[in-house]
């Protein structure tokens, strides 16, 4: 599946994007993003895992940007983790958008020291098993 959001407790939302990304799958992947912030009882913090996007296409790179700029009072902080390869594209979105609860991390200490502050234990732990790796002195 190449867009996935997923929400165990309601305040971790966990999205993955993986290439090849069309409009209309962003547009279902909008769809359940609304509906897990929709029943948000509080700031919801988002790790989404951008390794395996690849280079998007104009139009969803422009939808993405558009979701990126809104300022959602439900959002905490965004943490987009990207791979080893080309991330220019990613970069250049997230700059787009300006909004500074939006962090472009390169690594999982970038992740851990960007949302540390409006997480607790459990929820690093959670994100770390999402991501695939074992959880740091960082994530405790």
């Amino acid at each position: 599946m190449p867009l996935s959001a997923t929400s165990d407790d309601g305040l971790l939302l966990l999205t993955r994007v993986v290439a090849p990304v069309t409009i209309d799958e962003y547009a279902g992947f909008m769809g359940d993003i609304r509906r897990i912030l929709g029943k948000a009882t509080g700031q919801v913090v988002i790790c989404t895992d951008w390794r395996e996007a690849g280079t998007l296409t104009r139009d969803v790179a422009d939808a993405f940007v558009w979701l990126m700029r809104r300022d959602n009072p439900k959002i905490g902080r965004v943490a987009v983790l990207v791979g080893d390869e080309d991330t220019t594209q990613v970069a250049a979105m997230i700059a787009e958008a300006n909004n500074d609860r939006r962090r472009l991390c390169r690594n999982l200490d970038e992740v851990d020291a960007f949302l540390k502050p409006i997480t607790h234990a459990g929820t690093r732990r959670r994100i770390h098993e999402f991501l695939g790796a074992e959880p740091t002195a960082a994530a405790s």
